[in-house]
């Protein structure tokens, strides 16, 4: 049998081992699959340095609210003072950033971006309580991440060194 079969066989049995261990906590057993999958591809491939990657994001009642790319059009939002430039810079029309930013605004309950019409005078820039909100979602981001990488080093020590 292939090498898919081989991971898969070895997948069944990592998670059945997680959900026994965490007894259905579903984040840590989320976050354990994510280790397996980077030891298992670093295991069984051929060269490449064994390395964790991960993505968050924050919802509210299902819906996406903000995560790393919002984010960052929102930070771009405020660099450039404009909602048509940071769209330009991230290569979407400016209707798809608008919609973008009007989504992130109901879904989060307050306004993220202070925002004047066209001209000499126009622009965008982010609210004191949008600025806050960003730092405040950028902060717990890198802080995940953190904890991410030191529980995979934890976990996969003995795989890292070759």
């Amino acid at each position: 049998m292939g090498s898919s079969f081989n991971f898969f066989k070895h997948y069944a049995r990592f998670i059945y081992l997680v959900i026994q261990y965490h007894r259905a906590l579903p984040q840590k057993v989320y976050l354990d699959c994510m280790l397996f999958q980077a030891y298992y591809k670093s295991r069984f491939s051929q060269g490449g340095v064994m390395e964790i990657k991960a993505k968050f994001w924050i919802e509210n009642k299902g819906e996406v609210v903000l995560g790393g790319g919002k984010a960052a059009l929102l930070l771009a939002v405020e660099r450039l003072g404009s909602i048509q430039r940071a769209a330009e810079e991230f290569g979407m029309s400016y209707r798809h950033a608008w919609g973008t930013i009007r989504k992130i605004e109901q879904r989060a309950g307050f306004k993220v971006l202070d925002r004047r019409l066209g001209g000499k005078d126009g622009g965008a820039q982010l609210t004191p309580k949008g600025k806050e909100f960003i730092e405040n979602v950028d902060s717990l981001m890198k802080d995940l991440q953190t904890i991410a990488e030191k529980r995979f080093k934890k976990k996969f020590q003995q795989h890292l060194a070759r």
